[in-house]
């Protein structure tokens, strides 16, 4: 049985400790591991552990795949502290294999139809700070894998949306995914050991903003959105061409075929 570690025990990495924990040992860290719930606790063994902190108590030398989900917001000195985690991490154990969680938030808001051979041109802050970390990256046994908007069982982008006075973008494209589809990747990308490199995660399917939102917020019942109907720029449409190429099958195709999330 693999052991597989996780650095940053968050939604999306709980989501597949709890899909996989039968098929693997699983250790993971966290910022406070009194505050992980004991379902998980029965599922990894948990390590506190910051960024910025020691980590020779991490069982790295015995771990096979090493799965990445800590984000680069609130962490001014994030790129840094990755490239010396990472290297730390590979020096000790130079077979390690990393799945790196990093966002299509690289490719910048430019309206066009991306692929991951596309040129990276991040806006944000945080954008910058994840391409430095994968360019470290992509001269290791890793996978970068550029997740959309995550959908889970307890997060939709409708809830915040629903606060908002005034929606921008409502006729760009959504680029989504399901945290399920994710977690169904991590395992064919750790079984079946496809190529390294970076795999775009979105659905293959985008509908327009003021679409789809729309009629997620109908079918739960809430309160009308307010979109800026003379707010006309197109955004990008995020092409998984490599998930596909690796014959991998979404689950959720579309948007619309997402389970409701309610709150």
């Amino acid at each position: 049985m693999n052991r597989l570690g996780i650095i940053g025990l968050g939604r999306l990495a709980s989501s597949f400790v709890n899909y996989y924990h039968h098929k693997a040992d699983f250790w993971a860290t966290s910022r406070n591991k009194e505050k992980i719930n004991l379902q998980l606790r029965e599922k990894a063994e948990l390590f506190n552990f910051k960024l910025d902190g020691h980590m020779n108590h991490l069982p790295i030398k015995d771990t096979s795949d090493l799965i990445f989900t800590v984000p680069p917001s609130k962490i001014d000195d994030y790129a840094e502290l990755c490239k010396m985690f990472f290297a730390a991490a590979l020096k000790e154990n130079p077979s390690l294999r990393i799945i790196f969680i990093s966002s299509t938030s690289v490719y910048g808001n430019r309206p066009a139809k991306i692929d991951e051979d596309s040129k990276v041109r991040p806006k944000s802050a945080n954008a910058k700070k994840l391409v430095e970390v994968e360019n470290f990256l992509l001269d290791y046994n890793s996978w970068i894998l550029r997740c959309g908007g995550l959908i889970g069982e307890n997060r939709h982008p409708v809830y915040y949306l629903g606060k908002k006075k005034s929606i921008s973008k409502p006729y760009a494209a959504v680029n989504l995914v399901h945290e399920h589809d994710v977690c169904r990747f991590i395992k064919r990308l750790i079984e079946d050991d496809k190529g390294f490199g970076i795999y775009n995660l979105v659905t293959p399917e985008h509908p327009e903003r003021k679409e789809y939102y729309n009629d997620v917020n109908n079918r739960l019942g809430l309160n009308p959105l307010k979109f800026d109907e003379s707010d006309l720029r197109k955004g990008k449409i995020v092409n998984p061409k490599k998930a596909l190429e690796a014959n991998f099958s979404f689950e959720y195709t579309s948007p619309f075929e997402m389970p409701l999330v309610r709150k």
